[in-house]
């Protein structure tokens, strides 16, 4: 197979060891045995680093509370918000009624969007 310490040292220093050491270096269990402790060690640094990012992640949600769900406030075809006859504040009109001949305005029918459903280009809507 593939010795990496023998690659590394080339024959140049080989050469200069003895024939038992020589065997040592380039045996099967010299290079695995050699990185296997900073390898553990690194392991375990990436492991512990992962739990902790997990938990601190965990922790910012358990305080950012419950699910928030963002609903599009509801419009009629003018473009007013729901309820609303476009009456400035304070004029006396009363919501939902026209204030040229007061009477109640029509009832429109405006479909809404769905709760999760957006408008934006990449959007879910209608799902």
């Amino acid at each position: 197979g593939y010795s990496p310490v023998a690659h590394l040292l080339g024959g140049g220093v080989l050469a200069h060891v003895s024939t038992a050491q020589r065997g040592v270096l380039t045996g099967r269990g010299f290079f695995p045995s050699l990185i296997s402790g900073p390898f553990r060690n690194g392991l375990h640094a990436a492991f512990d680093f992962s739990i902790i990012a997990c938990l601190v992640a965990a922790g910012a949600s358990w305080l950012r509370g419950g699910r928030f769900v963002y609903r599009e406030p509801e419009v009629d075809v003018a473009g007013l918000p729901a309820g609303s006859n476009g009456a400035e504040p304070g004029s006396g009109a009363e919501p939902g009624v026209d204030a040229a001949d007061g009477v109640g305005a029509a009832p429109v029918d405006v479909p809404s969007a769905r709760a999760g459903a957006t408008n934006r280009p990449g959007g879910r809507l209608g799902q």
